[in-house]
């Protein structure tokens, strides 16, 4: 996918945008520089993430790659997720400018943010 493939892709068709019944952990974050917020729903069974589910409310590039991410990381274990890292996410988007960069990780840093609070938890 070229660099702003997924962008048009993920905006004009969301997946997994809206509410699951019953998430086993739930986060969301607003960013403090702008009007971007998102909220992520997750379904874990034992190391694997089986479903994400967001809402997002903020631009084009913080609702798009809050789909990209759930279609991203859908399927992986809690360890393969924890192993990314900001750097690694952001390859996988292509080239974005610096403030974009920022609206891309807020999703990112969300999801980190659930699974390191379910670990904390479980501990």
């Amino acid at each position: 996918m070229s660099d702003l493939e997924w962008l048009l892709t993920h905006s004009r068709h969301p997946y997994h945008r809206g509410s699951i019944e019953q998430p086993c952990q739930t986060g969301d974050i607003a960013s403090r520089t702008c009007a971007d917020r998102v909220s992520l729903q997750v379904v874990v069974d034992g190391p694997v993430i089986q479903q994400i589910w967001h809402n997002a409310v903020g631009c084009m590039v913080c609702q798009a790659s809050i789909s990209y991410l759930c279609e991203m990381f859908e399927g992986l274990t809690i360890d393969e997720v924890q192993s990314q890292t900001e750097v690694d996410y952001l390859e996988e988007l292509g080239t974005l400018t610096p403030l974009r960069q920022q609206r891309a990780l807020q999703s990112f840093r969300c999801l980190k943010q659930i699974l390191e609070s379910s670990a904390t938890k479980a501990s």
